[in-house]
């Protein structure tokens, strides 16, 4: 669930009024450096409040709930290699160790299992409505190309191949007409209902 800021608001209302700590809310929007500084309009993600009719647990929140913590949120970022700003497609989770499973938030068909550039060990799942899930660095595949998968199937091991800085999965969900690679055609993943 999104939540736009209004004149006044605060992060520590607008977490009570949505049963949420402080801390939590801040945990759910790493990109908020300064909790002092929000504005009118600005979107802020709330993640599957409960009482809330009509939203489904989203794949980031499926994530999270399983101890995972967002290292690197999807859109403009400093690049860790070069230390300029770049787009990231995806959303860096980390805080578990190498070799921990991986698990998949959807169902599908797997298209992609092999070794891909700077994102390692990969595997892309596309969903009944056409999306591309990729699950990159991996340290081990389990998954083959024309497998279906069900949502909670461990699809492999979390890793640090490729360009990588450390133990991590890069999720990433490219639209239908994105394809593989994705480039202009992916999603915000924090936007996506399982």
């Amino acid at each position: 669930m999104i939540y736009t800021v209004k004149k006044g608001d605060t992060l520590y209302r607008i977490a009570k009024n949505n049963g949420l700590t402080l801390k939590r809310l801040l945990e759910l929007n790493p990109d908020i450096k300064n909790p002092n500084l929000i504005y009118p309009g600005q979107q802020i993600f709330l993640r599957g409040v409960d009482g809330v009719k009509g939203e489904g647990q989203g794949v980031v929140e499926f994530y999270l709930n399983k101890g995972w913590i967002i290292s690197s949120d999807y859109g403009i970022r400093r690049d860790p290699f070069t230390g300029s700003n770049a787009f990231h497609r995806g959303i860096d989770f980390a805080g578990k160790p190498l070799g921990e499973e991986i698990f998949t938030p959807v169902e599908g068909k797997v298209i992609y299992s092999s070794y891909y550039n700077g994102w390692g060990n990969l595997i892309g799942i596309e969903d009944q409505g056409g999306y591309i899930h990729l699950f990159a660095h991996l340290q081990q595949r389990f998954k083959k190309v024309g497998e279906r998968v069900n949502k909670e199937d461990v699809i492999g091991l979390n890793g640090s191949t490729g360009k990588s800085t450390g133990p991590h999965l890069h999720y990433q969900i490219n639209t239908p007409r994105g394809g593989m690679i994705g480039i202009n055609a992916h999603t915000d993943p924090k936007m996506f209902l399982i």
